[in-house]
């Protein structure tokens, strides 16, 4: 039983060590912001929509690399 509980405060420990990682930015077209365009990382099921002034945030993202 001791080993049990160890494990489990180990992994839990181990979970708040982890970090994610944010994508932020606006999207432009001839100096005017995009309001409600798609935004996707290639490769990946991670999406987005530019709000209505054509900022974007991507949050919760595993640590890596992405391309877009």
């Amino acid at each position: 039983m001791n080993y049990l509980s160890i494990f489990f405060i180990y992994f839990s420990n181990a979970q708040k060590l982890k970090t994610d990682a944010s994508i932020i930015g606006q999207v432009v077209s001839n100096d005017e912001h995009l309001p409600f365009a798609s935004i996707s990382v290639k490769g990946t099921t991670m999406e987005t929509v530019t709000d209505e002034t054509g900022h974007y945030q991507l949050v919760n993202l595993p640590e890596g690399t992405y391309n877009y």
